[in-house]
Order: structure tokens, then C-alpha cells, then sequence
């Protein structure tokens, strides 16, 4: 299904909705959305010099960005159309909505459900931005946010410019990230078609926070994102920042960004509340079961979905020997469960990904494999984890632990990995079968009993 302008599926919603969709369609999630022409020539390309790669992964970005002139053109409800296309067409016991994570995908998996994005991406194309001018790109993106805002009063606008891991792209576009807070009317539908009679609504609330710079009631700019620097980094730099800032030849020591004067979710992983009103009316009115799983940090549901898989495994006769660590979008719901997998989700590639998986190993948790995907972002970035970083996590399997696609060499340059990750997956030993959707009360059973901190599920009384 072609997707409308103003998407991005190199985006973490759109590449986690159509990985969902697979499992729910039976199949492997093969694809991330590149282009053909890098699907074909990414082994060809990652032969080349670092200077050639890095170019070929900005330019080949620009294929889902829009023109500046195409702007109003933008519709979020031609968008939402899109996502619930994605899915079968039935009735399903849970439908989720709201905010992306990865951990959520196997969540969704185990249950047999969909889930409907409240973000999404839309890159516009621009001209003349310093990746390192954080001002100059908020000055630049302005009018795009207006003209998104006027075309579509159902969306929160998040501007976001990451100097560190995004660098790439940010000199050909401007990355606009579109929140609903209100109920598009495709999803409306979707939730009163195929949600059964008596099933739930889970409404995913990551409650992660970033400074920002308010431009409106509906519009933000966020310099920064969840990866290896800190806040205090990004606004007031580090020997790191100024080392990262001279390997490109840059002769400033530090970013100097819009000053933030406001708090808010964060762009890409935060929930934004002013959908709900709406979603507690609509799971009224269809006899729902509402209910919130909440958690504050992106991976803390890596650790409650991990751990759900495990006891999950445990109860059917699986033993929970393999451990499969998905970074950032290299994820796939359906081989994690047809090899037998136990899933962590990392939010990106930076140490603080490392530094989670190995928490989650020294609380008890002791696999005979581990394997990781690594997303290639291209930039040596400020506190991106190195190649012996993940080597230090496989190296506490009992058996046997290896990088799934990942050229050591040329990583993070390393664009064949976005084609080989899910090959390395499918290759992995599979079950004979595919275990069947359990009911939600599993989820409620499992967190009434699991102590984990940050995460926690909630009901609404909708009497």
C-alpha cells in the first residue's frame, strides 16, 4: 500500500505499524521501506569510501521527504487512512494506540493486536542548514509548521533537530514530527469496526519529557533526542561534544540551540495527553475495556515485555535460552517469535542501550545465545556505543553471541545492514509453530504480579 505524502517510512512509527501488520498478515517484516534502488545496491555501496556512504544514506532519505511548495498538501487524516489500511480487515480482542516503542510491537504479537501511531513523521525537504545550527533550522522550519498547523487541526506539531544523530539528513530536510490530539476519523472507525464487543483498548503512555522551545499552543521545537548525549550536552556541551564537532571540521566547541522556555513529551517516544479525552469517549461508547500502560523511559518496557515473553515461553514448553536485542526499527515480531526468541527492544545505538541490556542480564536473566541488530545511523555520534560494547554483552552468552547483519568494519556507515538484519533473523533455528494469540487478562495477570519499575497498568471506570 502506497503511502501519502507526508510520511516517512524510515520513521520508527511507520516501520513498527508495518512490522506488526506483517506478523498479523503471517509473514516476516522483510522490508524497512528503502528504496529499491538501496535495497539493490546497499552491499554494492557499503565497499565504498565512509564519504560515499554517508552521502548515498542522506540522499536516499529524500525520497519520502516533501517539497517545501507540496507542504499543504499534507493531509494527517490521509495519513491515519494509511496506518489502518495497513492491517487485516477482522475483529481483533485488544487494539492499542498511542505512543511508538518497539517493545510494544512484541507486546502487540503475543496478543494478536494492532496498533494505531499517535506520531508520525513528515520530512520536508530544505536547503542551506547547517546540521550544527540548530537556530538557523528552527528559523528555516517555521513556516512548514505553519502550513502543516493550517492544513490540520487534529495534530500537535513537534520540530525536532538532533545535531548528534541525525546529522545526515537535517542538511537536505527538516524532520516534523505529528502528534494526534484528536481522534482521526479512520482510526474512529477502525476502533468501532474490528475492536470485539467487550475487548480493550490499551492506550500506550510513554510519559517521557525534553525541554523545548513553545512556537504555539500546537507546536513545539525540540533540539536533542533520546539516544547517547545528555540534555546537558546538547545545550551546553562537553569535551565529547566538542571532539564530535571537530571531526567534521566544525570550529565551534558547542550547540547553541533556542533557548527552551517550556516542558512537553518528547518528540518521536512521548504520549501526547490531549488524545485522550477523546479515546476514553470513543472506548465508552464501543463497551470497551480501557486501559493505560504507562512507563516513563522508552526501554523500561523492553524489560516488562522481555520478561512477559520468558514466563510466556516457560508456560508453554519453550525453554527461554535465546535472547534477541532489536535496535531502534531492525525489529521483526514475527521471527522473535517463530525462532523461539525472547525480544529487547533498544531505543537506539548508544551506550545507555548497552548499559540497559546488561542491567536486564544482572538481575537474573541468563541466555545460551544472544544475538543483536545495530541500526547504522552513519555518524560516529556523541555516546553511540562502539562495536566492542555490544561484543561485551554477547560475550555473557553461554553459547553463542553474535551481531545480526552488522559489517563490523564499516559500521555505523554500514548501510547493508538495513538489508541483511532480517536475513540474519530468518536464518536463526525456528519452533515447528507458532504459538496463538493470548487474552489480554495475561498481560493483566502477568503486571499484577511483576514488579518493574516504571511500568504500570491501569483501568478507567467508563460506568
Amino acid at each position: 500500500m502506497k503511502p501519502p505524502a507526508g510520511i516517512a517510512l524510515f520513521d520508527s512509527a511507520a516501520t513498527m505499524a508495518r512490522s506488526l501488520a506483517s506478523f498479523l498478515h503471517g509473514r516476516p517484516f522483510r522490508s524497512l521501506g528503502e528504496p529499491w534502488i538501496t535495497r539493490r545496491l546497499a552491499p554494492v555501496l557499503n565497499h565504498l569510501p565512509k564519504p560515499a556512504r554517508r552521502g548515498f544514506f542522506a540522499l536516499s532519505s529524500l525520497t519520502y521527504a516533501v517539497s517545501p511548495k507540496k507542504v499543504n498538501s499534507v493531509s494527517s487524516d490521509e495519513v491515519a487512512e494509511w496506518f489502518v489500511g495497513l492491517y487485516p480487515q477482522r475483529r481483533y480482542p485488544v487494539i492499542a494506540i498511542g505512543s511508538s516503542n518497539g517493545a510494544l510491537m512484541h507486546l502487540c504479537a503475543a496478543l494478536g493486536a494492532p496498533w494505531l501511531p499517535q506520531t508520525f513523521l513528515t520530512p520536508v525537504r530544505h536547503t542551506g542548514v547547517d546540521p550544527d545550527d540548530p537556530q538557523k533550522g528552527f528559523e528555516v522550519g517555521m513556516p512548514v509548521v505553519e502550513k502543516l498547523l493550517a492544513r490540520n487541526k487534529n495534530v500537535a506539531i513537534h520540530y525536532m533537530h538532533d545535531s548528534n544523530q541525525d546529522r545526515l539528513v537535517l542538511r537536505h530536510m527538516g524532520l516534523f514530527r505529528q502528534k494526534f490530539i484528536r481522534l482521526p476519523p479512520a482510526y474512529r472507525r477502525f476502533i468501532e469496526t474490528n475492536l470485539e464487543p467487550g475487548g480493550t483498548l490499551l492506550i500506550v503512555d510513554c510519559q517521557l519529557q525534553w525541554p523545548v522551545r513553545r512556537i504555539s499552543n500546537d507546536a513545539v521545537f525540540q533540539f536533542g533526542g533520546v539516544g547517547g548525549a545528555s540534555l546537558d550536552e546538547y545545550y551546553n556541551g562537553s569535551n565529547r561534544v566538542e571532539a564530535y564537532l571537530k571531526s567534521f571540521g566544525d570550529k565551534r566547541s558547542k550547540w547553541d540551540p533556542p533557548a527552551a522556555d517550556d516542558q512537553t513529551v518528547e518528540a518521536e517516544w512521548g504520549f501526547e495527553p490531549g488524545l485522550m479525552p477523546d479515546l476514553l469517549s470513543i472506548g465508552q461508547a464501543a463497551g470497551a475495556n480501557i486501559r493505560t500502560l504507562s512507563f516513563e523511559q522508552p526501554e523500561q518496557l523492553s524489560v516488562f515485555v522481555a520478561d512477559f515473553y520468558r514466563k510466556w515461553y516457560g508456560r508453554i514448553g519453550i525453554p527461554p535460552k535465546r535472547l534477541l536485542a532489536e535496535s531502534f526499527m531492525l525489529l521483526d515480531p514475527w521471527l522473535a517469535l517463530k525462532t523461539g526468541s525472547v525480544p529487547f527492544w533498544l531505543v537506539f545505538n548508544a551506550k545507555p542501550s548497552v548499559d540497559a541490556l546488561h542491567d536486564y542480564l544482572n538481575d537474573g536473566a541468563a541466555f545460551d545465545d544472544i544475538f543483536i541488530t545495530v541500526f547504522p545511523n552513519g555518524v560516529e555520534a556523541v555516546g553511540q556505543a562502539t562495536i566492542s560494547d555490544w561484543q561485551g554483552v554477547l560475550d555473557r552468552a553461554r553459547n553463542r553471541g553474535d551481531l545480526l547483519g552488522v559489517d563490523r568494519d564499516r559500521f555505523p556507515a554500514d548501510l547493508a545492514t538495513m538489508v541483511r538484519y532480517s536475513k540474519a533473523i530468518e536464518a536463526l533455528p525456528k519452533r515447528a509453530a507458532m504459538p496463538g494469540a493470548l487474552p489480554f487478562r495475561k498481560v493483566e495477570e502477568f503486571a499484577s504480579n511483576h514488579s518493574q519499575a516504571g511500568v504500570s497498568l491501569t483501568g478507567y471506570d467508563t460506568a
